[in-house]
């Protein structure tokens, strides 16, 4: 896809985007939510370029962040964005939802960008103000998925939900768990107990692939990815910092490729 693209991933706690050249994506960076809605849109504008062809956004912020980002693309590009929604089917991928568009969209597009890689079984996790893990079968299938509380989000509970416990010595990168499985201060068994939560629901999830026959290649994707120690989860686990940026330059490919199908088809006139 020779075209200059300009890719965002819109989460619940921050903007990511990405730009993607003839040589695949050559630079991203995530801005926090916060600070857009302080500053506006207008904070990416020295940082891209001058010239785009076209942008494509996954965005699970709401309609209000939908729209403030159209304005700020069509002013300064004169250019569409092509806001993905989720699919029954797609890219090779079968959503496994009852209801395929209530599938968070950047779930759907980290699927593609997943499948598209590896083309077996594989269990997507992805760190964000949410851990969501999300299965698919070795035909593409996704069997379904689980939303669980992050660390951050855990941390953050215990501080409105009781009154004699201080968070405030915590960071919320995630480490190497313990050969002591139970903390001996507070700080120690809030972020075990918190760690081994996210853990156990992993391993509940490979666990339940494995009683299906398959064996998953775990990708691991999210803002709170780069923490998370290589030996974390064990050899079969790829690091995919920017899974979703993938799956929307996928999705461009498709697009691109039905374009110039069009085109060639266009009957000439005289």
């Amino acid at each position: 896809m020779n075209v200059n693209a300009l890719l965002f991933d819109i989460g619940n706690s921050y903007l990511k985007w990405g730009l993607h050249g003839k040589d695949g994506i050559y630079q991203t960076e995530a801005v926090s939510l916060e600070s857009i809605n302080r500053m506006g849109f207008d904070i990416l504008a020295k940082k891209l370029p001058d010239q785009l062809d076209v942008c494509c956004a996954s965005n699970v912020a709401g309609k209000a962040t939908a729209e403030k980002l159209k304005k700020f693309v069509n002013k300064h590009y004169d250019i569409d964005i092509n806001f993905v929604s989720s699919e029954k089917f797609g890219h090779g991928v079968t959503n496994g939802y009852q209801q395929p568009k209530r599938l968070g969209v950047d779930r759907w597009v980290a699927m593609i960008a997943a499948w598209s890689e590896i083309k077996s079984s594989l269990l997507i996790v992805d760190f964000g103000t949410a851990l969501t893990l999300d299965a698919i079968d070795n035909k593409g299938v996704h069997l379904g998925g689980q939303i669980i509380p992050g660390l951050e989000t855990m941390f953050n509970s215990l501080v409105t939900a009781t009154s004699d416990i201080n968070t405030s010595k915590l960071d919320f990168e995630y480490s190497v768990v313990s050969e002591n499985f139970f903390g001996k201060t507070t700080i120690e068994a809030i972020r075990g107990g918190s760690q081994n939560a996210l853990i156990g629901a992993l391993e509940g999830a490979v666990l339940s692939m494995q009683k299906d026959s398959l064996e998953p290649v775990i990708v691991i994707t999210g803002g709170g990815a780069k923490d998370i120690p290589k030996n974390f989860f064990g050899k079969n686990t790829l690091f995919r910092p920017n899974l979703i940026l993938d799956g929307l330059v996928n999705i461009l490919k498709v697009l691109n490729e039905k374009n110039l199908k069009n085109q060639s088809h266009v009957p000439m006139s005289g």
